[in-house]
């Protein structure tokens, strides 16, 4: 099967859009407010990271001490695309009754074409997209789609993910490429960590610390 002419695409309404592909970079003052601010965790602040690198084109930035618009201040100071986004999340309560409730999170771009990308069609992205947007091994987003067996990743298995599979990764891997998408990820943060040691080592500290607990 081939790409669809996306000229009759019903996503054509970007078509024109002047796309530049110029990746976000951080200058020295923007680094260190991202590595000294209390207002995000390790984990978001590689994944932050992870979009100046071409790996990753969104990310979603939210926190449970922290009002949204105070994020939504910080994140504007850097050269990322911030959207603020309200989903309807399901879940179950005591009596196994369906409760919805509200989620609002932020949604932080690596290019104003993405983050128009996003708000345009986010209701018709499939699995796929998602991934894709995320910058997922195929073979996770496969696993995730139960395409693929999932490697286990409760209980001791789950010590297995490095640091890298927890930092940045979808959570969920696939039994027969698990190794490769290891290994995926380990490249990544061998770039993110030219980018600053001491959010990665943040980060393995606080992997030490979950996994230890498993």
């Amino acid at each position: 099967m081939h790409f669809r002419n996306t000229d009759r695409d019903s996503r054509s309404d970007l078509l024109n859009f002047n796309q530049k592909y110029k990746l976000p970079q951080l200058n020295h003052k923007q680094l260190l407010n991202l590595e000294n601010t209390s207002l995000i965790s390790s984990y978001q602040k590689a994944q932050l990271l992870q979009l100046t690198t071409g790996t990753r084109h969104t990310t979603e930035i939210w926190s449970k001490q922290y009002d949204l618009s105070d994020l939504e201040i910080f994140l504007n100071d850097f050269p990322f695309f911030v959207s603020r986004v309200s989903y309807t999340k399901e879940s179950q309560t005591d009596n196994k009754n369906i409760k919805f409730r509200t989620v609002a999170i932020l949604q932080v771009s690596s290019s104003e074409y993405i983050n128009k990308y996003i708000n345009n069609y986010w209701q018709t992205f499939s699995l796929y997209d998602q991934g894709v947007m995320y910058g997922y091994p195929t073979t996770s987003i496969s696993a995730f789609a139960l395409m693929l067996e999932r490697h286990n990743f409760i209980g001791t298995e789950r010590k297995k993910y490095s640091t890298p599979m927890e930092a940045i990764g979808p959570g969920i891997y696939s039994k027969l490429f698990f190794e490769s998408e290891k290994a995926y990820y380990d490249e990544i943060w061998k770039k993110i960590k030219l980018l600053s040691k001491k959010i990665c080592a943040e980060c393995e500290e606080f992997t030490k610390e979950a996994h230890s607990n498993v």
